[in-house]
């Protein structure tokens, strides 16, 4: 017998799946497109349990959570921590801020001879600290959420002087 006609021992590729090729692109795009929220499930995230729940919803198949990991790993999903943006950041004028307005801070910073140092919210916050959620490797999930939010001290910008 030749060696190019021999076959690898074992399952074929792809064989024993539940979700076949399709399915799985779907749920991936899903997963890629929105959060958990979106699809009205009871997660903030794309963690292994919504994944499962979102198959079930869709195609009414159930996997164990451990089935969940062998198709995130296929996918090349990993679990990452999510960038959060406000729902109301409009970036058009962050930009124009920072091309307009921002220079005049930076120019009278250097005629004073100044640092410019950005200060953030401390203390306590009623926004939830959210973990990780599952996306494909090295593409880092945004959660949208409410800019306004409770906290102890305000943002602030100040300069100080060097010595």
């Amino acid at each position: 017998m030749q060696a190019s006609k021999l076959e690898q021992p074992g399952r074929k590729t792809g064989s024993g799946r539940r979700l076949n090729a399709d399915q799985e692109k779907t749920i991936q795009k899903m997963i890629y497109d929105k959060m958990p929220d979106q699809l009205k499930l009871p997660f903030a995230l794309w963690k292994r349990q919504a994944i499962q729940q979102l198959i079930k919803e869709q195609f009414g198949i159930e996997l164990p959570v451990h089935t969940i990991n062998h198709y995130l790993h296929r996918w090349d999903f990993t679990p990452q921590r999510p960038i959060k943006r406000a729902y109301e950041q409009n970036d058009k004028k962050v930009q124009e801020w920072l091309h307009s307005s921002y220079p005049a801070i930076d120019e009278r910073a250097k005629q004073e001879n100044a640092e410019i140092h950005w200060g953030d919210e401390t203390g306590i916050s009623n926004q939830c600290n959210y973990g990780r959620s599952y996306a494909p490797k090295g593409q880092t999930p945004v959660v949208r959420r409410k800019a306004n939010r409770f906290s102890t001290v305000s943002s602030a910008v100040y300069y100080r002087i060097r010595i």
